[in-house]
């Protein structure tokens, strides 16, 4: 469908300012400011114009980039941004929470979580917490896909790459009813696990430890059904309303990885 006149205007409006009140202003004439902000603010929603606006935020990703000109964008991309804003995208890396990255960047606490998603579609936010993200990911080489694979492991892993049980026979002495002593065979199981260093590297991340027991070395792995459930609602697999908390399970998992990495 195509854009209205006034469609155009705001968007054109808003990619210079970042502004929906104004913009929707500027596209609707004489619009008090109370309802400019309401609409202006639905108008952002609208999937014709977000897919308009997130052209801008998106041409900056279209090709690999070197340090040097990640290094230079990210300054461009902080230096077009007012302080308290370019505050709100560093403090929102830390645990992706638009509300406390609010909170701590000194918005108001009453309106935090407006506030959030009003900055968080904000073309030139949108552009630097990506620059942010990969400066991060360059830095500690961890990145989402990262994540991904480790879950992949642990969601696929089978127990059989780890260990494998085997017959071992003892032979034993017990006295016939003459006294004399014979030989008895035994045969009994026993679990044994797999030189560490013989193991797929990709499946290491499976293990969540192994250790020396009372009964001999005791492998233990990760939660299988929780990594496949991770995965399942990343993919879009499930449509129960399981699926709507897939994105903060995934974000928390993302923040830890990203902390172990450094900040």
């Amino acid at each position: 469908m195509a854009l209205k006149a006034e469609h155009i205007v705001f968007i054109q409006h808003y990619k210079e300012t970042q502004d929906h009140i104004a913009s929707y202003i500027k596209a609707v004439p004489g619009t008090d400011r109370k309802k400019a902000a309401t609409c202006g603010k639905r108008w952002l929603n609208k999937s014709d114009i977000a897919a308009e606006l997130n052209k801008v935020a998106t041409v900056s990703t279209a090709k690999p980039v070197e340090a040097d000109d990640l290094s230079t964008q990210l300054e461009k991309a902080a230096a077009a941004l007012p302080i308290k804003q370019r505050t709100f995208c560093e403090e929102y890396l830390i645990d992706l929470n638009g509300t406390q990255a609010a909170i701590r960047s000194r918005y108001s606490k009453k309106s935090a979580s407006e506030t959030a998603s009003e900055l968080l579609v904000k073309s030139k936010i949108k552009a630097y917490i990506d620059l942010l993200m990969k400066v991060r990911a360059q830095r500690t080489e961890i990145t989402p896909d990262r994540v991904l694979q480790e879950l992949a492991a642990i969601a696929f892993a089978n127990i059989n790459d780890f260990v494998k049980v085997v017959e071992k026979e003892e032979v034993g002495g017990s006295k016939t009813d003459l006294g004399d002593q014979e030989e008895e065979k035994r045969t009994h199981r026993v679990v044994e696990v797999f030189p560490t260093d013989t193991i797929d590297k990709a499946k290491i991340p499976a293990l969540s430890s192994i250790k020396q027991g009372r009964s001999g070395i005791e492998v233990k792995m990760f939660d299988k059904e929780k990594a496949l459930e991770l995965l399942g609602r990343h993919l879009g697999m499930w449509n129960d309303k399981l699926q709507l908390g897939a994105d903060d399970e995934l974000k928390a998992l993302y923040k830890t990885v990203m902390n172990g990495g450094g900040k």
